[in-house]
């Protein structure tokens, strides 16, 4: 049975060399910038200040393993969120933009042996992108801070 990441118990110690990067796509902006602010506000309740945090936005969720791939985001960095949401519409180009996004962030976290968290919300409607930007951001940040100290643990 699985466990989610709102119960994990982070625990209490110095982050404040952490460099983090956030990408986040443009596209249904409305939620992105939910998610982001609430990313940004859960990143500071564990100690990560906003000038340990840089932000790049992309014009959608295909963009963003790109970006992760750029030596410049990655070289001098302890850890990505990749936000965004794809909303389900009449055509097969939901499942590409959602599949492929997804599979280019795992390559890009397996292959730079960094953590990648993949926070794209894919939903069939407004009403459950709006229901998730509301709710997912702070967890997308916890799953972040988890991988960055594990990530650090095991160095």
């Amino acid at each position: 049975m699985g466990q989610n990441i709102d119960e994990f118990e982070l625990s209490k110690i110095d982050r404040s060399s952490y460099r983090l990067r956030i990408i986040y796509s443009l596209f249904n902006e409305k939620y992105t910038k939910r998610l982001l602010a609430d990313s940004c506000s859960e990143l500071k309740l564990y100690g990560i200040e906003s000038s340990q945090v840089q932000i790049t936005m992309v014009p959608g969720a295909l963009e963003i393993p790109f970006v992760i791939n750029r030596r410049s985001v990655y070289a001098n960095c302890d850890g990505i969120l990749a936000l965004g949401c794809i909303l389900r519409g009449e055509t097969y180009h939901f499942e590409i933009v959602a599949n492929e996004s997804a599979r280019g962030i795992q390559e890009a976290s397996c292959n730079k042996n960094i953590p990648c968290i993949n926070g794209i919300l894919t939903v069939e409607n407004e009403t459950q992108a709006f229901e998730r930007s509301v709710s997912k951001g702070r967890s997308f940040a916890k799953a972040l801070i988890y991988m960055v100290d594990l990530s650090k643990a095991l160095e």
